[in-house]
């Protein structure tokens, strides 16, 4: 079985195997992967067969753990329809790599929701059939899932935090068309000191103007990988696989007339990172998997240390907030690195040892 294409994503060495020749476009869509993508990988640490095969799996040796989880006798672990969408999955661990086996089993009802719900379900099967897999591995490896948005400013790195809907993909893809570089824009791992991105595409205002040089994925590419209504996604042209933040900026709408930042105490910094992430869309179907995994694997943690690297990242950083007022329009609004420096003081580069 030769592998169809591979990506570094949160952290993981991952290769898709696409036996069905389907879903290729649409997952590289999803994972923000432009014109070339890499062939082959040796030895990675997750392993995703995407199976030709519509039957379900056989239960034969597994025992229940809950409604349509069981695990085998070898912690390999069977899902049925995992977050809804239909896809049921084989997880098995061996020789220090994940392997994820999924097969399209969908019920009526489901098959109907897929159909009349397309975006909506494009998200799921990117999340179910990519995404989680390389997050869950990542959490066995010690890492752990942060909403947050990761971007080098000329040597300043800005973990930028804040709820779905503060503005944050709009600050950071004005720094991306200006020359900074990125990690993620929505979701990253980390273990406290570095930040993993995982790879997505830009889910950008569809009024936010973009340098000509920026392909914007729109109409069917769009849809493929379910772009949300009022928005466009493009590809990360130079996303890097990682990045060591050195400040926590926290992001948050208010009565104010003009951007605002202030320092902010470590506990409130804390808060923040770990209520968004917590309430992320993204992750509200991963959570349930990885308890149940933890059951059926008998590898990681049943809740991931979320608290505890959020109280690393904001103990060892300086941490600001910054206050966009309600009405404030980010996508026509002032450059991130504009309204950090009056609040940087030493911590600006250059006054760095």
């Amino acid at each position: 079985m030769n592998p169809s294409w591979s990506l570094v994503t949160a952290g993981q060495r991952v290769t898709v195997y696409d036996e069905t020749g389907g879903y290729d476009r649409s997952l590289q869509h999803a994972a923000g992967l432009g014109g070339e993508v890499a062939r082959g990988m040796v030895r990675p640490d997750v392993r995703i067969v995407l199976e030709a095969n519509h039957r379900p799996f056989d239960h034969a040796g597994f025992s229940p753990i809950t409604r349509g989880v069981w695990a085998g006798p070898g912690g390999e672990t069977l899902l049925d329809s995992v977050g809804g969408s239909g896809f049921t999955q084989l997880w098995s661990v061996r020789e220090a790599a994940l392997t994820v086996r999924t097969r399209w089993t969908p019920t009526r009802a489901e098959l109907t929701a897929a159909r009349a719900q397309r975006q909506g379900f494009a998200r799921l099967r990117a999340q179910v059939l990519l995404h989680y897999p390389a997050l869950w591995w990542a959490i066995v490896r010690d890492l752990v899932p942060l909403r947050v948005s990761v971007v080098d400013i000329g040597g300043l790195v800005v973990l930028l935090g804040g709820p779905t809907g503060t503005g944050t993909s709009s600050l950071l893809a004005r720094e991306l068309f200006a020359g900074a570089r990125g990690t993620c824009d929505n979701l990253g791992v980390s273990d406290g000191t570095v930040v993993h991105g995982l790879s997505e595409p830009l889910r950008l205002p569809a009024d936010l103007p973009m340098p000509r040089h920026v392909p914007a994925q729109r109409g069917a590419a769009a849809a493929a990988s379910g772009a949300v209504p009022g928005r466009v996604e493009r590809a990360w042209l130079d996303r890097v696989p990682s990045l060591r933040p050195n400040m926590v900026v926290t992001l948050r709408r208010g009565n104010v007339e003009t951007p605002a930042v202030v320092p902010l105490e470590a506990g409130l910094a804390r808060r923040h990172l770990v209520a968004g992430t917590m309430c992320a869309a993204e992750l509200h179907r991963f959570w349930p998997l990885t308890a149940v995994l933890c059951l059926g694997t008998g590898k990681g943690p049943a809740l991931a240390p979320i608290q505890g690297v959020a109280e690393q990242l904001t103990a060892t950083l300086p941490c600001f907030q910054l206050t966009l007022g309600v009405q404030h329009r980010v996508e026509s609004g002032p450059m991130l690195r504009d309204l950090l420096p009056p609040a940087l003081g030493s911590y600006s580069p250059a006054a760095r040892p």
